[in-house]
């Protein structure tokens, strides 16, 4: 019997075209779509159908939005659909008129990139359960760019305005927010960014964390307290600085501007380098309202520094710079019992009877030193220059040194001379309670 070949099918053109499609299958770019005006900008981003009638679409999670040309707004977009990128390509998204709310984001992880947001009245809502990345956004000219009640993330360089709410921002690019008040939630620089937080005001409430690598520069109004910590930099070389217990490491390089020292708050030196630390320089006016405590870094004092009624400066460790400085009967102490004390060309003044320079003080006298009240040790390792030493109160020790080229005029208080020389410039008058050692 003979063997019958069996018949096979042929494949058509079409199948083989539906078989290359099916292997070739891309979700990453079948799911980008080129949009170019407002209605279907609107659709796809709350989960309607869009496009040409009889090629409809619905933009699915993991989707992307292409901006093709500058778009107007007619009225507000709120997001129904999550993991969705909106990637503006450069180009605008502008209102009709400056009364339009612009996104209103409900959704999670949405992402809005490479896009200038114009002339809305509030350009950005993050509600409670909405999350947000932005990356390379432009905020230009609108009443309010975001409010926020959710979470934000800043990536690639943003600038942004007003910012108002109590939700979460995080950045590890480079943003810029300008003239916000931000009253709680928390901000964390990350990732080697940078934050600079132009006028406006960060709160008390707002937990505010640096990451090593990171930097912090103020030019408004921010409080630091015990929520607080600093691994990277807080820079200020304008704006105010309210600190109340805030964990700095020796991160903290105030230039100029106002600090206000409203609850007890310790300056420390920067472990990560060895050296340096926290510095307040002689370009800040500084208030101080409770206790501040440094133990490692560096306090500038001058005429334009204040230590209150409630407050107080210690020392441990580290340098205290006073150059035309006092403290005043009525005000708090200053109490040196550790690390360096410059007195600088302008000098230093004791007023106050809870004034202390203790003997473990390394001091060296650049400019002249005046004492009305307090109390102040010179030892051995101190250097006393060319300086005056005028006493009128208060208790001075000379220990183990000379006077030297320096000038020792004492009128009044107490004074123990204890193996000190005193030298032919020296006066000691009748009327001061002097005790040789």
């Amino acid at each position: 019997m003979r063997n019958k070949r069996k018949k096979g099918g042929l494949l058509t053109v079409a199948m083989i075209w539906a078989a290359f499609a099916t292997t070739n299958y891309n979700p990453a770019i079948a799911d980008n779509y080129t949009i170019n005006n407002y209605e279907d900008l609107n659709k796809a981003l709350s989960g309607q159908e869009f496009g040409d009638s009889g090629n409809l679409s619905t933009l699915p999670e993991g989707g992307t939005v292409i901006m093709e040309g500058n778009i107007t707004s007619t009225s507000s977009i709120t997001t129904a659909v999550n993991n969705v990128t909106l990637n503006g390509s450069g180009n605008t998204y502008s209102a009709e008129n400056s009364s339009l709310n612009g996104f209103v984001i409900s959704t999670e992880n949405q992402t809005i990139e490479n896009i200038t947001i114009s002339g809305f009245n509030n350009a950005i809502n993050v509600e409670s359960n909405g999350s947000l990345t932005l990356t390379n956004t432009i905020f230009n000219n609108n009443t309010a760019d975001i409010i926020n009640s959710g979470n934000i993330t800043l990536t690639g360089n943003n600038t942004l305005g007003t910012i108002t709410g109590t939700g979460s921002i995080a950045t590890s690019g480079n943003a810029t927010i300008s003239n916000s008040n931000i009253s709680n939630g928390s901000i964390n620089v990350s990732s080697n960014g940078n934050l600079d937080f132009k006028g406006g005001t960060l709160g008390e409430n707002t937990q505010v964390t640096v990451d090593n690598g990171s930097s912090f520069t103020n030019s408004g109004n921010v409080t630091l307290n015990n929520n607080d910590t600093l691994n990277g930099s807080f820079k200020q070389s304008t704006g105010s600085l309210n600190l109340a217990g805030a964990t700095t490491n020796g991160k903290l390089s105030l230039d100029g501007g106002e600090v206000n020292v409203t609850g007890n708050q310790t300056l420390t030196g920067d472990d990560t380098i060895g050296s340096g630390g926290d510095t307040i320089g002689s370009g800040v006016d500084l208030t101080v309202d409770a206790t501040l405590t440094n133990d490692g870094g560096t306090i500038n004092l001058n005429n334009n520094d204040l230590i209150t009624s409630n407050g107080s400066i210690s020392q441990t460790s580290g340098t205290i710079n006073a150059d035309n400085f006092a403290t005043t009967n009525n005000g708090g102490s200053l109490k040196v019992n550790g690390g360096s004390l410059i007195i600088s060309s302008d000098g230093l003044t004791l007023n106050n009877a809870n004034d202390n320079i203790a003997d473990d003080t390394t001091v060296d006298m650049q400019g002249n030193l005046t004492i009305n009240n307090g109390s102040i040790t010179l030892n051995t390792g101190d250097k006393l220059n060319n300086s005056t030493i005028t006493q009128n109160g208060g208790s001075l020790t000379i220990s183990e040194i000379s006077t030297g080229s320096a000038t020792l005029n004492s009128t009044s208080g107490n004074l123990t001379l204890d193996g000190a020389t005193i030298e032919g410039n020296d006066t000691i008058a009748g009327t001061v309670n002097t005790t040789i050692g």
